[in-house]
């Protein structure tokens, strides 16, 4: 489901939004999905939603489950919780701020750290709000689960593939690389501070040889590249896992 998928968290939040609006549109209007075997993309199905649901506030439009329905659905018994929605919220404004930020790639970051945008909570709640509808329900973290799986099991692959390409250059041949000076060689600004390449202990093997050309959105630290050394390479969406359980672990940290 996920193949041709682009990697980092910005790519997988724009096929599942996209995944999500197509399951939306195809179940209440069929008719406007798409034309000629062709769907529409995330900010045309966005389009459709606006224009065939009932606009509420914030930005927020309400897609009935049964169109013939009221928006709200009085039981004949009273379990204390109110009428029962009989609609999913889409928060269309803020699903467009989350398009644009995937739409950003970086590839190097300024000196002075200038923030990024970066997909917020904010967004993911408005992805998680769409699981709501009967389309849907839990297809959607399903799909970026096995995603984040997949990511894993690739990064577990490709530090493995690096530590049996080190063993096989052998001692001699990682002291004689590891000899060179990779920050001279490597590192890179451009005229007006902005970071092009910098050198970085390399996670496998532990030399300053690891050559970072871009760096995950969320901390803006742990660098995409490779290390000249032992050839292990760390894609965005490695880093950005990476970042995430990062983030994770400093608030358990902070709760402590």
């Amino acid at each position: 489901m996920l193949d041709g998928i682009t990697d980092g968290a910005e790519g997988v939040f724009d096929m599942a939004l996209t995944n999500g609006l197509v399951a939306i549109v195809v179940h209440c209007w069929p008719d406007k999905a798409g034309t000629a075997g062709r769907m529409l993309s995330a900010s045309q199905l966005l389009n459709v939603i606006e224009n065939k649901g009932r606009r509420a506030d914030g930005g927020v439009v309400r897609v009935l489950h049964d169109p013939a329905g009221p928006e709200f659905t009085e039981w004949p018994f009273d379990l204390g919780d109110g009428p029962s929605p009989n609609f999913t919220e889409v928060a269309a404004d803020v699903l467009r701020d989350a398009l644009d930020a995937t739409q950003e790639v970086r590839h190097a970051r300024a000196l002075d750290h200038e923030a990024a945008r970066v997909i917020t909570d904010e967004h993911l709640n408005a992805l998680e709000a769409l699981d709501d509808h009967p389309a849907l329900r839990s297809l959607l973290f399903v799909t970026i689960d096995r995603y984040e799986q997949r990511v894993d099991d690739a990064g577990e692959a490709e530090i493995s593939r690096a530590q049996a390409y080190l063993e096989a250059i052998g001692e001699a041949e990682e002291e004689r690389r590891a000899g060179l000076d990779y920050v001279a060689l490597y590192a890179e600004s451009d005229r007006k501070g902005m970071v092009l390449a910098e050198v970085e202990e390399c996670p496998v093997c532990g030399h300053t040889s690891f050559v970072a050309t871009g760096w995950e959105g969320q901390l803006g630290d742990l660098g995409i590249g490779h290390c000249v050394i032992c050839s292990y390479q760390r894609t965005e969406a490695v880093a950005d896992n990476e970042a995430t359980l990062l983030r994770i672990q400093w608030a358990a940290e902070r709760n402590d």
